[in-house]
């Protein structure tokens, strides 16, 4: 009669699989909500499509409360990854912003707002979609109305220039 395989050894554990090689794998689209935004009664997302290694194009919408009363804002840019692997590492992005008050009327454009821009930061992305970009930069526009991610304002006869932080959290897909 044979013993029992496996009565007299010991559990294989993690260290005993030998090595084993990472799979990571390109996530091509993400999704984003900004925690500033959300605690000053902004409410919006951002989403971001992979167009190459490490470029990515985004566009936002958002609903944000201003001095003129609540303002709808759209967005589009790119994201710039200099590292070359999208989502992670050092992060450029370009923008351009465009707010519309909405309790005026048609043509009325006191909370109108268009502005171009830039924010520098860094990019977390975990293997499970897990992803966090914080970073600060400045936006110039014209019109009265304000970037939902503005901190501080100078203004220049009708340009404005604008202090943005950018601190989202979000899932890559």
């Amino acid at each position: 009669m044979t013993p029992a395989k496996g009565l007299g050894d010991e559990v294989p554990t993690f260290a005993d699989r030998g090595p084993v090689e990472a799979v990571d794998e390109m996530r091509t689209t993400g999704l984003w909500v900004n925690p500033l935004a959300l605690a000053m009664g902004g409410y919006g997302a951002e989403g971001a499509f992979v167009l190459a290694p490490a470029v990515a194009v985004a566009i936002e919408g958002a609903v944000q409360p201003t001095r003129f009363g609540v303002a709808a804002v759209a967005g589009a840019g790119a994201l710039i990854f200099p590292a070359g692997r999208a989502f992670r590492g050092l992060t450029l992005t370009p923008r351009v912003v465009v707010a519309r008050s909405l309790r005026e009327g048609l043509g009325v454009s006191h909370g109108n707002m268009m502005g171009v821009g830039v924010a520098a930061g860094w990019s977390w992305a975990w293997e499970y979609g897990l992803s966090v970009r914080l970073g600060a930069g400045g936006l110039a526009s014209v019109g009265g109305g304000r970037d939902p991610w503005a901190v501080h304002r100078a203004e220049v006869g009708q340009v404005h220039a604008d202090v943005v932080v950018d601190a989202s959290l979000g899932w890559l897909f």
